[in-house]
Order: C-alpha cells, then sequence, then structure tokens
C-alpha cells in the first residue's frame, strides 16, 4: 500500500491513512511467516487495493490470535477480548491517543481501518460481534462431532467474512452469494484435507468424526497412520470421500466469477483454480501428503506460480483498460 492507492481510495484524513499503511505492514508480516507474498493485491484495482489489503489483515490477524502455537488458550482468548474492546472503542470513535504496547497500537490500527473499510462499503458491522463469538468457540473445539457440527464453524468463521467481500467483489445479481457460498466451502474443505497433519499438531481435527466411523476411523488412529507415515487404506478412502465433497462444492462454485465485476473475477478464478490445484496435487498422490515425508512436486509450485503471476498479469491488463466504467465504492 503506498500514498498515491490511498489518495485513488478517497481515504485522505491523516490518522486513518496511518492506521491503513499499518494494516499493510501487519499483511506483509503475516504473508512473510507464512511463507507467502502479496503479490495478489495487483489483481485489484488501485482504488480498491487498501480496501482489500485491510480486509486480508483482519482475517489472518485474528486467526493468527486464535490459532497462534506458543501461547496458551487463556492467552489467546484475552487477545482476542482485547481486540473486540478496540473495535468496540473505534465504534464510538474513542480509541486510545497512545497505544500502551505494540499489540495495542496494531489492535487499534485494524480495529481503526477495519471500521472504516466496513461503514465505506456499507457492510454489516452488527455482524462482527457475532463472528468474534464463532471464534472464540473455535479456539476451545479440538474435534467436531457431526458434519452439521462443522457446517456450523464454516457457516460463521468461514462463510461471514466471504459473503462482506461480495460487495466489494462487485456482487452482480441476488445469487452471487449462494455461488460464494459453495466456492468458499470447497476452499475451507480443501484447508482441512491439505492442513491435517498440521491441524493435528495442534490438537484440533477438521474432519468430523460421523466421517471417520465410516471407514471404521477413530481420531486416534488417524494421528497414529500420521504420526508413523504408515497411511492405510481406510484412511485414503477417507480422504477420497472428502474429495468428493470439496469437488462437489468446487463445481457448484464456478458460477462465482461470473457473478461479480469483471475487475474482481480474476481474483476469484484464480482462488478457484489454486484450490483444485491443490485438490489434483492430493488425488494423484493418492493423499501421500499425510506421510511426513511428502514434499509438493516441482510440477506442482511451478503450475501455481505460473497461475498466479498469469493472473496478476491479466487482472492488471482488464484494470488498465476497464477505465473508468468500475463499481464504485459509496463514498466516491
Amino acid at each position: 500500500m503506498n500514498e498515491r492507492e490511498l489518495e485513488v481510495a478517497g481515504i485522505t484524513e491523516p490518522g486513518l491513512r496511518k492506521a491503513y499503511l499499518h494494516c499493510s505492514e501487519l499483511l506483509k508480516a503475516q504473508a512473510k511467516a507464512r511463507g507467502s507474498g502479496t503479490q495478489i493485491r495487483f489483481m485489484f484495482p488501485v482504488e480498491k487495493r487498501p480496501y482489500f489489503e485491510v480486509f486480508f489483515a483482519f482475517i489472518t490477524y485474528l486467526d493468527d490470535i486464535v490459532d497462534v502455537r506458543d501461547h496458551s488458550v487463556e492467552v489467546r482468548a484475552k487477545r482476542l477480548d482485547e481486540w473486540e474492546t478496540l473495535f468496540s472503542a473505534a465504534l464510538k470513535d474513542e480509541l486510545p491517543g497512545k497505544p500502551s504496547s505494540r499489540d495495542e497500537e496494531s489492535d487499534s490500527a485494524l480495529a481503526q481501518a477495519f471500521v472504516h473499510l466496513m461503514r465505506t462499503w456499507e457492510l454489516p458491522l452488527d455482524e462482527v460481534p457475532a463472528w468474534l463469538e464463532a471464534q472464540r468457540t473455535a479456539l476451545l473445539t479440538t474435534e467436531y462431532q457431526t458434519a452439521e457440527d462443522l457446517e456450523s464453524f464454516i457457516d460463521t468463521v468461514t462463510l461471514m467474512p466471504a459473503y462482506w467481500a461480495n460487495p466489494m467483489l462487485g456482487a452482480i445479481g441476488g445469487d452471487a452469494d449462494e455461488a460464494c457460498r459453495h466456492a468458499t466451502t470447497s476452499f475451507q474443505l480443501i484447508d482441512f484435507m491439505w492442513d491435517l497433519r498440521e491441524d493435528l499438531g495442534v490438537g484440533r481435527l477438521y474432519l468430523p468424526l460421523d466421517h471417520l466411523a465410516r471407514f471404521d476411523l477413530d481420531r486416534e488412529t488417524v494421528e497414529a497412520q500420521l504420526e508413523t507415515g504408515r497411511i492405510s487404506a481406510s484412511l485414503r478412502a477417507l480422504m477420497a470421500f472428502e474429495a468428493k465433497l470439496a469437488r462437489q462444492h468446487l463445481e457448484q462454485g464456478r458460477a462465482w466469477p461470473g457473478k461479480l465485476h469483471r475487475t474482481s473475477r480474476t481474483f476469484v478464478e484464480w482462488e478457484l483454480a489454486a484450490n483444485e490445484m491443490r485438490l489434483e496435487e492430493m488425488e494423484k498422490s493418492d493423499f501421500e501428503h499425510l506421510s511426513p515425508r511428502f514434499k509438493p512436486g516441482t510440477s506442482f509450485k511451478a503450475g501455481v506460480l505460473k497461475r498466479t503471476f498469469g493472473d496478476i498479469a491479466r487482472a492488471i491488463h482488464i484494470n488498465r483498460t476497464t477505465g473508468r466504467d468500475r463499481v464504485p465504492h459509496p463514498i466516491r
């Protein structure tokens, strides 16, 4: 994010600009910690980039509070409460003048910028406390008994922010949320499969226990197999079952880009393609990604990079040639 982008986005108040720039630095740090970059920001028109950077910073920052391994559940819950306190203060324009710590400085900047973003795009600020409460529930949950239990997690933690993003993406038509629901659900299910080993390492299982039982598996058996790297036919069958569910949602979510303004379609098309590539990589290896010795093939990595930078170039071209025919945000 830079001063020109803030200017084009209509963000002129000095304190607010400082908050947005702080969020940009947070996002860079979060991307570096994940071994990724922030290049996808260039898929958006210049006037939308600051808003999407703050949006992504909000999601990853709060997820990090909930998921950070180095802190106890009690500490993480306290940090979530601290952020919500500053969010409530930002709603009333009553943020503290001088932060007392680095965490409070970041919490304040994110709260201020996020509230401004939600107001600018006329998004439902009253839904944010429910999303935070769902994060608290997720913080205390280590497994889900049924598919319906897991669905409640997806409906709140995963889908609420996706629905908030839809107007910023220039959603066209009333059925854009339905296409968004299927696509985003598929992304989350693919994440659960891809990160199964990592999630279990921090004590969380995101495959419902009733799905495990279909294949005569339980949590302890899955954990033992992942520890030894001896992946049974039953576990591979379970993963194939989960992959089929994810692909069903993915297929229904392919309509999403067509329901968005053309300056946003490339980003969603990239998300769909990148997640399908992960799904195909797991299926092609017969779910060997569960083994501790597994490393994604060079062709997979190269394919993802090629698709990413190709789509960035395509989006930049679309945004340059689209000119002023864009979906304006409410303050423009």
